[in-house]
């Protein structure tokens, strides 16, 4: 029951996340939005890509 409730309660914690996350990002100028994206591609590129 209580490994239940811990893992309820980390999910609770990684939605409330993304979405201060998607709010963050959908206040975001579309140009400055392509940049993060071009950022994380070129990151992807650096580090190489697990997926």
């Amino acid at each position: 029951m209580l490994r239940t409730r811990k893992r309820i309660k980390d999910l609770l914690g990684f939605f409330e996340e993304m979405s201060s996350l998607y709010e963050e990002f959908r206040k975001m100028p579309g140009g400055a939005l392509r940049q993060v994206l071009k950022i994380r591609g070129q990151l992807k590129k650096f580090f190489g890509s697990a997926s």
